[in-house]
């Protein structure tokens, strides 16, 4: 598996736990060893329209994608639900959180249940129209990456804690 995070100043000891968490939870969450080793993911730590998003990348094969691009805009992460400014230790925790959330959908483009077809994405091979966020949380594929985020992240931070580097992030 070939894992780059393209950020500007951020954190050595975030980037590690980017690529490490990257590399931990697919290997928790992809059996084969064969999928694994030819995977690439490109982690990019940027303005995006949503928290985060993993797609296809454009030069991956359509019908058995091994290529990803992950987007985290860790700006809209500074913030918590009720506007309060999250600590550095919280930022990168919630950045790490949605980065297990993305690395699901990663998991179901390689199993092939996630997929893009016409511009339009297709679970099981049925499309969902999301108008609204009520409907985008009563989507089966989010329902699913919601559901694990959060033990995927402490089961990292498990692990990251038996890893000999720090444990605390500082934003740039």
């Amino acid at each position: 598996m070939k894992i780059k995070v393209h950020a500007r100043n951020i954190d050595p000891t975030l980037r590690d736990a980017l690529h490490t968490m990257t590399q931990f939870t697919l290997e928790h969450l992809i059996e084969s060893k064969h999928t694994l080793n030819s995977l690439k993911i490109n982690i990019h730590l940027k303005h995006h329209d949503d928290n985060g998003e993993a797609r296809p990348s454009k030069l991956a094969n359509k019908y058995a994608p091994r290529a990803f691009d992950i987007y985290l805009d860790h700006h809209r992460m500074v913030h918590d639900d009720y506007d309060r400014v999250r600590d550095d230790t919280e930022w990168g925790h919630e950045i790490l959180r949605t980065l297990g959330h993305e690395l699901v959908h990663v998991k179901d483009y390689v199993s092939g249940v996630l997929n893009w077809k016409n511009n339009l994405l297709y679970y099981k091979g049925k499309h969902y129209d999301c108008d609204n966020i009520i409907d985008y949380f009563d989507l089966p594929y989010e329902i699913e990456a919601h559901g694990r985020e959060r033990g995927l992240l402490v089961s990292f931070l498990y692990y990251w804690q038996t890893l000999p580097q720090a444990y605390e992030y500082e934003r740039s």
